[in-house]
């Protein structure tokens, strides 16, 4: 399930609860490792959000180190934020899926938290997207079609895909 609790901020208390919440299929944690102003960290970003729009939306929580064995969190880390803080970095995430996403995921709901040791907690909450499935362009006629697992982001298989078009129609657009 998604974060059951509001998170724009994330309280302390709110922090103790999530220690118990495990990943799942509209919920993924990461601590972005990856610097996403670079091409393999904006890919993987992309990625991220095209899978849960594609599956039931969910929630992205950046900053949190996950157990692996039980996908619950293992740390609150926090995350930096590049020079111009969280307006910069939330108008980045904003435009790379208007410019790397077809079709375009205008609808991105933002919360962020300030952690005691100056890092930050971003949640990005993808709505359920009505108009999936989406694809990562990645240049040159390359698209990336990814759906949300139970706890992992995989490509879509033709089955999925013909699944989706069915759903949502209007495969001309592509």
């Amino acid at each position: 399930d998604m974060l059951p609790f509001g998170f724009d901020p994330i309280t302390a208390e709110d922090r103790d609860r999530m220690m118990n919440i495990s990943e799942s299929r509209t919920l993924d944690y990461k601590v972005l490792v990856v610097n996403v102003y670079y091409p393999d960290g904006k890919s993987e970003m992309i990625k991220d959000i095209v899978a849960l729009a594609n599956a039931h939306g969910g929630d992205l929580v950046l900053g949190v180190a996950e157990d692996r064995e039980t996908g619950k969190p293992k740390e609150i880390v926090g995350m930096d934020l590049p020079q111009g803080g969280i307006e910069k970095f939330r108008q980045h995430i904003q435009n790379l899926c208007i410019d790397a996403v077809s079709a375009k995921i205008t609808n991105l709901i933002f919360g962020q938290t300030l952690l005691d040791n100056g890092k930050w907690i971003v949640v990005i909450r993808i709505p359920k997207s009505h108009l999936a499935p989406h694809c990562h362009q990645k240049g040159r006629g390359e698209m990336r079609f990814y759906l949300r697992g139970t706890t992992r982001n995989d490509p879509m298989d033709i089955e999925q895909l013909r699944r989706a078009f069915r759903e949502h129609g209007d495969a001309q657009r592509w």
